[in-house]
């Protein structure tokens, strides 16, 4: 039978696992792509600025999920419609990666 004690995880506990093992994900997924460091992640709010208009905030939040507003995913779906996943500076497929280190 488990103790009670092990029943109980705060907040900060939960919070300090998910880092980590998004940390360790991306850490992965970035070094098979070549990257010799990566960017540290936090599970605090985003600061989005008030005032932005709602074309930009859906943006910023697209950013957040695999299917999202950007070229990449959006030639997936329908290529009739986007003829390239390329991004507009024609290097590479415009995902979130692409768009925050570039």
């Amino acid at each position: 039978q488990l103790s009670h004690k092990t029943l109980k995880y705060s907040r900060g506990m939960m919070q300090q696992f998910t880092e980590l093992l998004w940390q360790d994900s991306l850490n992965n997924r970035l070094m098979m792509e070549g990257w010799s460091s990566t960017p540290t992640v936090w599970c605090d709010p985003l600061p989005i600025p008030i005032g932005l208009n709602r074309e930009i905030e859906v943006l910023v939040m697209s950013l957040m999920y695999k299917n999202n507003l950007l070229n990449s995913f959006l030639f997936d779906i329908n290529r009739d419609v986007w003829s390239s996943p390329l991004c507009s500076c024609g290097l590479e497929e415009q995902t979130s990666v692409h768009l925050l280190t570039n």
